[in-house]
């Protein structure tokens, strides 16, 4: 007879649910937040802990994170509690309300065919089975508050929002759902300053201005193709209040050269381009900012470089979340060199080089990296660049563009810009919002005026009703 240990989760399939359930917590603003993080704490007979973590969104996507920690002691499990919740507050809960938050959450996702995150297939054994009868019933909300259709709500850089809105397009139907992209916190605008800072205009900072996440709630429910109409709009407007009340630069010269645009084929086809890419194998990233789920995530990707060497797009994100992790520039640009060595035409790279560059203070050199960059170098096999991308390239280009008050480039690829059609409608319009953000601190900065682009959300919502 075999006396071989069990794995940890060949332990937690077979053994977990035999182990009592010594504490249940979740953080204490999961109602009005809708997304609920549930510690699912059982105990050893020595003493040591195993613990389920489950990440519940309400709105949408279900259990859209879940990993565990086994067999720990107390110490581990102090410490490992402590750094998940030390950014927010965390109270007990009887487990059977926790029971009916994860399964009522990934009915209504599955209703959409979302399914739970693919390690729910080991997490959910340390829940009890989810028909267990001595369980009552407790009914959970989901869905938007107001009318219970999903409702997608992500940050602007997470792949949740190019992978989940052309899934609910798909399954769900237009208008048939909601989607915001929001941010934690709201920056005050900085009326003293000359000119605008990197960190005014920094790409790591989600932060909307109150105008902007005033006007994206107000326009949830237009159809896409109103919202482009009308945030366009005020794209121009600023424009021209920029050049009527900061700088005229009629007579500029564009610094960065657009031709190599018309050359090259927009990729839009996100299923095969994710399929071709592994990118489902990023389901296995945690969202969040605790250092233990960063450790975890960076963990997983370096398992995923080193299975599928050739693909460069885990490195991209190991890069990402790598230099939010440790906040170190250099090391960040020294990695990212080694990596651009092995793939020279991957996009990303280019993004996240000028970024880095501008991180340094050296807002300059990485707007002339940006302007030698010929985008057909960046192309793949098929003379095709991915539309997320190419968008990323020009979102990058415009920031730093506005950091050096180079308002005729910035003119120039919002031109450019606006001619790729073949990105979503809904893609488009939020890439279009963040322009308006930029535009709108830079603006301010200069005059001290923080109502202009109020006025132009209310003039141009006043002219669609």
């Amino acid at each position: 007879m075999s006396n071989q240990k069990l794995s940890p989760e060949n332990y937690i399939i077979k053994k977990a649910r035999t182990l009592p359930i010594v504490d249940v917590l979740i953080n204490n603003n999961w109602e009005s937040a809708c997304i609920a993080t549930i510690f699912v704490v059982r105990q050893h007979t020595q003493g040591n802990y195993t613990v389920g973590v489950y990440m519940v969104d309400l709105l949408c996507l279900g259990v859209k994170d879940t990993f565990f920690i086994f067999n720990k002691d107390e110490d581990y499990y102090q410490d490992f509690l402590l750094k998940m919740t030390n950014s927010n507050k965390h109270s007990k809960i009887d487990y059977n309300m926790a029971h009916n938050i994860i399964f009522e959450a990934i009915d209504f996702a599955d209703a959409i065919k979302i399914k739970p995150h693919k390690d729910f297939k080991i997490t959910k054994f340390i829940l009890e089975d989810e028909d267990n009868e001595d369980i009552p019933y407790i009914e959970i909300a989901c869905g938007d508050k107001n009318d219970g259709k999903p409702h997608l709500f992500v940050t602007e850089v997470s792949p949740e929002y190019s992978r989940f809105l052309p899934h609910l397009e798909k399954y769900v139907g237009k208008g048939n759902f909601h989607f915001t992209i929001g941010a934690d916190a709201i920056d005050s605008y900085k009326d003293d300053d000359d000119d605008v800072s990197d960190d005014d205009l920094d790409e790591d900072d989600d932060d909307l201005t109150e105008e902007v996440i005033g006007f994206m709630d107000k326009i949830k429910d237009l159809p896409s193709f109103m919202v482009i109409d009308i945030t366009k709009k005020c794209i121009l407007d600023l424009i021209e209040k920029y050049k009527t009340d900061v700088r005229d630069f009629s007579n500029d010269k564009p610094k960065m050269d657009l031709k190599s645009f018309s050359k090259i084929k927009i990729d839009c086809d996100e299923d095969e381009f994710f399929e071709e890419n592994n990118f489902e194998l990023l389901d296995e990233l945690i969202d969040g900012k605790y250092d233990e789920v960063q450790k975890n995530n960076l963990e997983k990707l370096k398992s995923l470089i080193n299975a599928h060497p050739n693909n460069p797009h885990f490195r991209s994100e190991y890069l990402e979340l790598h230099y939010k992790r440790t906040n170190n520039t250099d090391e960040t640009l020294d990695l990212l060199l080694e990596y651009e060595k092995l793939f020279p035409n991957h996009l990303p790279f280019v993004n996240m080089k000028a970024l880095l560059i501008k991180k340094t203070g050296k807002a300059e050199e990485a707007y002339q990296y940006l302007c030698n960059i010929n985008l057909c170098d960046y192309t793949d096999k098929k003379n095709k660049i991915y539309n997320l991308y190419l968008a990323e390239y020009y979102h990058t280009s415009c920031s730093i563009s506005l950091i050096l008050n180079d308002m005729a480039t910035f003119k120039n690829i919002f031109n450019v810009f606006d001619s790729i059609t073949n990105i979503t409608d809904s893609m488009i319009a939020q890439y279009y919002l963040r322009l308006i953000q930029l535009l709108d601190l830079v603006i301010t900065s200069h005059i001290g005026e923080n109502n202009f682009t109020r006025q132009l959300f209310t003039k141009y919502l006043e002219s669609e009703n």
